[in-house]
C-alpha cells in the first residue's frame, strides 16, 4: 500500500525527495492558499474552454492542464 496522501504531500511535495513542505513545518498556510488559488485559476480556465470552446482556448486550456497534471 502507498503513502496516504496527505502524509505524501508533507513528505514529498512538489517531487519526491524534494520536501518543501516539511521544511516549512506542519502547515504552511501560504503555501496551500497558494496551490488552492493556482488549482481554480486551472477550473476557471478549463471551464471557459468547454463554455467557448473556441480552438485555440481549448487547445491553450488543454496544454496547461496537460503540464500541470503530468508531474503529478
Amino acid at each position: 500500500m502507498g503513502p496516504t496522501v496527505p502524509h505524501s504531500f508533507y513528505d514529498d511535495f512538489p517531487a519526491p525527495g524534494r520536501g518543501w513542505v516539511s521544511t516549512l513545518g506542519p502547515y504552511n498556510e501560504h503555501l496551500v492558499r497558494d496551490y488552492g488559488a493556482m488549482n481554480l485559476a486551472l477550473g476557471v480556465l478549463l471551464i471557459s474552454a468547454a463554455v467557448f470552446l473556441e480552438k485555440r482556448l481549448t487547445q491553450v486550456a488543454l496544454l496547461t492542464y496537460l503540464a500541470f497534471a503530468t508531474p503529478h
